[in-house]
């Protein structure tokens, strides 16, 4: 039989014990709302052809990469104005454009808000501001989709402003055209410039590799080139289009007189 004392202790106990269990649940129950609140996707999504824009594979929680990828999912609808708004808030948490930006964990995504509100404002042909974000990103993380779309933002003003271009200039590194020699293999080098940007430099109708437009475009190529006479064209086109050609001939004697 308990005694008044233990009697009184064990309703102690088990009142300490009913009030951890409602602190216990009230945590859990703001927890939730708190989870559920931060979740919910605030914009609603679009649906076009039977396909849903603005909707994301995870959990809408306004981090940044949220808002980064909702706006990818938007731009890609085609719906620009949300994409904008999206694409611009994550910046505003996350500024930097790059690869391998780790979200939570061991999670990375690639994050290029600069180039992706680049591309949306040339689609919807606010060039200038187009530009200014695409030059942004290359500044911060160099991309091959940076570059693309930078060159067409380049012509698309190349064309607003209406001038007829020129073609550019071509300058070759060798004071005659036709040149005698023995050497293997031999270089062709040379500088073409252009204020409307130089977008491809090809030798015998090759493309050489740039890392987009250049105002002023320096290469040296070698060849190899057998015994006998050849007739080389070197190519430079600026990007509204306009080309200008220069030729070489190289005549290669290895053999020596007979």
């Amino acid at each position: 039989m308990n005694t008044p004392n233990q009697i009184l202790k064990l309703n102690q106990m088990d009142n300490l014990t009913n009030f951890i269990k409602k602190m216990i649940y009230f945590a859990i129950l703001i927890t939730t709302l708190a989870f559920c609140g931060c979740a919910v996707n605030s914009i609603p999504t679009h649906v076009r052809e039977g396909r849903e824009y603005g909707k994301i594979d995870e959990a809408f929680r306004h981090k940044w990469w949220n808002y980064y990828k909702r706006g990818l999912s938007f731009a890609e609808g085609e719906y620009y104005k949300e994409a904008e708004a999206d694409l611009r808030e994550a910046m505003g948490r996350r500024m930097q454009d790059q690869r391998m930006a780790r979200t939570y964990g061991m999670h990375f995504i690639d994050y290029f808000p600069h180039r992706e509100l680049g591309i949306v404002h040339y689609l919807t042909q606010n060039f200038d501001t187009a530009r200014k974000e695409l030059e942004l990103s290359l500044n911060q993380f160099p991309s091959a989709k940076a570059r693309f779309y930078l060159d067409r933002v380049r012509k698309a003003i190349i064309g607003k402003q209406g001038k007829g271009a020129s073609p550019p200039s071509l300058t070759l590194d060798f004071k005659t055209d036709e040149i005698w020699t023995r050497l293997d293999p031999v270089f062709i080098s040379g500088t073409a410039r252009d204020e409307n940007y130089i977008s491809e430099i090809t030798i015998r109708g090759t493309p050489l590799f740039s890392e987009g437009s250049q105002k002023e475009f320096f290469f040296r190529e070698r060849l190899a080139l057998p015994q006998g006479r050849h007739e080389i064209e070197i190519t430079a086109q600026n990007l509204p289009g306009r080309k200008t050609t220069q030729k070489v001939i190289f005549h290669i004697d290895r053999e020596g007189p007979t």
